[in-house]
């Protein structure tokens, strides 16, 4: 028996080219259609696979991310095994492509279908290689490029191939071929008026969700948007905050949204268990933001409507203000997560590939019900690859919760002394970036921060990777950034202690914080570059800065011994949040101001 090699690609970049959160699932859910016939044409001409993990009673993984299949063949069918695997893939590939181009065959011409036929051909990149891992990675590097640069006006998605058009078709007259397409196919599709030109790879995605839904699926499955996402705990603390002058507001919001034909959807989220959606999240995120009632976000409704509905969203965020609740965000979460050392760990322990092939299968189908429980969205969970998008204020938790599912799996396989570690990339973004420059953002945090994290021990050991890298955006770019092992060296959890002080920032808390002081102790992290030699300088100082407050809780402290011991506990406890474990020890103004982002609220 000989181990057989195939690779698909690209994955992480027909992924990540995406507008909307319904092009990047699609982009994801596609990748997984393709990869499973691969594998499945693979296993009927006699391959026994070992990665993907694969039962006999499994046909299907709608959510895995997979790059490429491994599996056991005799030496006379390994030829007949790798033809079938790239011919299940390409066949269905082009099953979908056929039935995308049937949408504008009406409209198009032998220009526009040359264009076609030459995009949808050249996408893939395909080979497959016999022996070691390594013998893949030799054949990938021999491997004959074919690209040559487009012509013409290029596609506003990925902006690398020609956008689609008709014979002898001037800018003006691409514009109106599309704007004439939106009108036909409709703007849940489409961008109207010409503004999107898309390629045929990228037309495809984005009609790849109706078109498997006819071949696969055989139901709907919407995704949230990222107004969804950013909204979901707004919606929730409304619901939950009992007040009736809140609740009266939300309800005949809810019932101008029916009257008035928003559209709604019971599947955006998945609620944790034992709980039903409440009806405030089966509407997409738009409907919460005023400034979407004046653009074109929501043209299906009509202006009369809008006008109406804007009155009833500013009713309830005047109820909520009035209640004390805290505001709305603008931003959503990209968490992207890898194991560390899985290609190490495979290349150590060949006799258990297969073994530890389920065990990331087993890991990957828990993913999806820990990141619903946060109600967050899975964009693909493959092996011990995840990618998925999340409210922010639950995102890290979330995050925790994978990285244990991860541990417990990896610690039951049988025969691995030391089980491999996963690290996270998690970027909090507004709603106006692109999404496409959000998810590489992710993958930049989770592969170069994260995994590059390295801590030089008391013991004079170097530990690397096992870590999280967080930063939050605002609209000029980058603006804060965390970074922290999973563990303290105390054994503790980084994500609780971080919880733990952000809970200090509600009122009601005994030893509060405030976000006065967070701003006064980065302001003077950042203007003084104080040595670990310095830190019980720097401890007093922002003592003294601390007690300062006029904060009544604050005020209570300094009448007792006990209540300033409890005041010098939390100064420390911040100073490890601040401290900067890569390079060695300095403080980081950074780390304290992310603490307003990890405020935890009772929601429903």
């Amino acid at each position: 028996m000989k181990t057989l090699h195939i690779h698909f690609g690209p994955v992480q970049s027909f992924i990540a080219t995406a507008r909307t959160t319904q092009d990047l699932w699609a982009g994801s859910f596609l990748l997984s259609v393709l990869s499973r016939a691969a594998l499945n044409e693979a296993i009927k001409a006699g391959a026994k696979a070992i990665r993907p993990y694969q039962e006999s009673s499994s046909k299907t993984n709608t959510l895995s991310k997979v790059e490429g299949v491994e599996a056991q063949v005799s030496d006379s069918d390994v030829t007949r095994v790798a033809t079938a695997a790239l011919g299940g893939w390409n066949e269905l590939w082009q099953q979908i492509a056929d039935k995308a181009f049937g949408r504008i065959e009406e409209r198009a011409d032998d220009t526009a279908r040359e264009i076609w036929d030459r995009q949808i051909q050249a996408i893939w990149e395909q080979y497959w290689a016999v022996g070691e891992y390594q013998e893949l990675r030799r054949r990938k590097s021999v491997r004959s490029f074919k690209y040559e640069e487009e012509p013409g006006e290029k596609c506003t998605l990925c902006g690398t191939r020609e956008a689609l058009h008709r014979r002898n078709a001037r800018r003006r007259d691409i514009r109106t071929f599309w704007a004439d397409l939106a009108q036909t196919l409709g703007p849940q599709f489409i961008q109207d008026d010409g503004r999107e030109r898309l390629c045929a790879v990228c037309f495809t995605k984005r009609l790849a969700s109706d078109i498997l839904r006819e071949l696969v699926l055989k139901e709907s499955f919407p995704f949230p948007s990222t107004a969804a996402f950013a909204l979901v705990t707004w919606r929730l603390r409304l619901l939950d905050s009992g007040k009736p002058r809140v609740k009266d507001a939300v309800n005949v919001f809810l019932k101008a949204l029916e009257s008035h034909g928003a559209k709604k959807a019971d599947n955006l989220f998945f609620p944790p268990e034992g709980m039903s959606v409440p009806e405030l999240l089966k509407y997409d995120g738009d409907y919460f933001i005023p400034e979407s009632y004046d653009g074109d976000r929501l043209s299906h409704l009509s202006e009369g409507s809008r006008t109406e509905l804007k009155d009833g969203l500013r009713k309830i965020q005047t109820e909520a203000r009035k209640a004390k609740i805290v505001e709305s965000t603008t931003s959503f979460a990209v968490l992207s997560m890898d194991g560390d050392g899985m290609g190490q760990l495979l290349q150590k322990n060949p006799d258990l590939k297969r073994d530890i092939s389920k065990a990331m299968t087993d890991f990957a189908r828990q993913v999806p019900g820990i990141v619903e429980r946060h109600w967050g969205r899975v964009v693909y969970a493959g092996g011990d690859d995840v990618l998925a998008l999340l409210p922010p204020e639950m995102a890290l938790d979330a995050a925790r919760e994978i990285r244990i599912q991860f541990t417990e799996t990896m610690r039951d396989i049988p025969g691995i002394k030391q089980p491999p570690t996963i690290s996270a990339g998690i970027i909090f973004a507004p709603m106006t970036i692109p999404l496409q420059t959000a998810v590489r953002r992710s993958h930049y945090l989770l592969e170069d921060v994260a995994k590059g994290h390295r801590i030089h021990a008391n013991d004079g050991q170097i530990h690397e990777k096992d870590a999280f890298a967080i930063e939050v955006w605002d609209r000029g770019g980058a603006n804060l950034r965390l970074v922290k092992k999973w563990d303290h060296p105390d054994g503790s959890s980084w994500v609780d202690r971080i919880y733990e002080l952000g809970d200090r920032l509600t009122p009601t808390h005994k030893v509060p914080l405030t976000k006065g002081f967070l701003y006064s102790c980065a302001d003077l992290l950042r203007r003084h570059a104080f040595d670990p030699s310095d830190e019980e300088v720097v401890g007093k100082l922002l003592l003294v800065d601390y007690l300062r407050s006029r904060n009544e809780q604050i005020s209570k402290l300094k009448e007792s011994d006990e209540g300033m011991a409890k005041a010098t506990d939390l100064i420390r406890e911040l100073m490890e949040v601040a401290r900067d474990d890569a390079t060695e020890g300095s403080l980081s103004g950074d780390h304290v101001l992310m603490l307003k982002y990890f405020v935890r609220e009772e929601v429903a």
